[in-house]
């Protein structure tokens, strides 16, 4: 296994695991806000992924407005949960944009199926 795999496997276990925290119900106002952040950085990183591997797979540059609509769909949610637990819209994309660029480091895209390369992971039937 790459170390591309690995790196978007252990992102998508970590997406999941928030996927998990968000299905049990919150006890409180404070929680429920926690709980709708990490969701929403979690569906910033997967989305932001796909837009790279959408580029990948064409042969193109990166799209800024599917970086951009990503961005600000989870900005939104962000925005609304604000307050009653830390952490800002931006301090979220700061990390979120720091993992994307980890995992895209990992994938220079040189292998032997470039364009398969950081779309082949996110293929939610293979195993963990």
């Amino acid at each position: 296994m790459t170390s591309v795999a690995r790196s978007l496997r252990v992102a998508l276990v970590a997406i999941a695991s928030v996927i998990v925290v968000g299905a049990a119900s919150p006890a409180t106002a404070t929680q429920a806000c926690e709980v709708a952040k990490l969701k929403a950085a979690g569906k910033e990183v997967r989305a932001k992924m796909l837009c790279h591997a959408l580029a990948e797979d064409a042969g193109a540059p990166v799209d800024a407005t599917c970086l951009t609509r990503a961005q600000t769909n989870a900005d939104a949610i962000i925005n609304t949960a604000d307050g009653a637990w830390g952490g800002t819209a931006s301090d979220i994309d700061a990390a979120v944009d720091g993992c994307i660029t980890a995992l895209l480091t990992d994938d220079p895209g040189t292998g032997t199926c470039p364009a398969r390369a950081s779309g082949a992971c996110l293929d939610e039937s293979a195993p963990f």
